[in-house]
């Protein structure tokens, strides 16, 4: 199975738990979650004061602002590194430019 095959099932799996409406509330509903703004990843701090870009939500990269859902692509990014044998599927390497290449990649072979 490819890494993106993975990934796909990882993702089909954590859709199934979130639409389970007997024992929780839908968690991807947008409702009453307020995004907040916050600083993107950038290259003018030290790279130990931010959080990993390769886990980072991409409406954080992009847009400036995270929410819970935010959090819950970076616990993604996290399990899938899990079963990709500790590879994220984004390795920027630290590079923004990089990250929005590998964005587009990652979502282009999940459509």
């Amino acid at each position: 199975m490819t890494m993106f095959g993975r990934f796909a099932l990882i993702i089909g799996v954590i859709s199934n738990v979130i639409t389970c409406k007997r024992y929780m509330k839908r968690i991807n509903d947008a409702d009453g979650v307020e995004p907040v703004p916050c600083q993107p990843w950038t290259s003018r701090l030290s790279k130990m004061a931010q959080p990993n870009l390769d886990y980072t939500a991409p409406e954080t990269q992009t847009q400036s602002v995270c929410s819970i859902l935010s959090d819950m692509f970076s616990l993604g990014m996290v399990i899938c590194s899990i079963f990709n044998y500790g590879k994220p599927l984004i390795q920027s390497g630290n590079s923004t430019s990089a990250y929005l290449k590998q964005l587009e990649l990652v979502s282009y072979h999940l459509i």
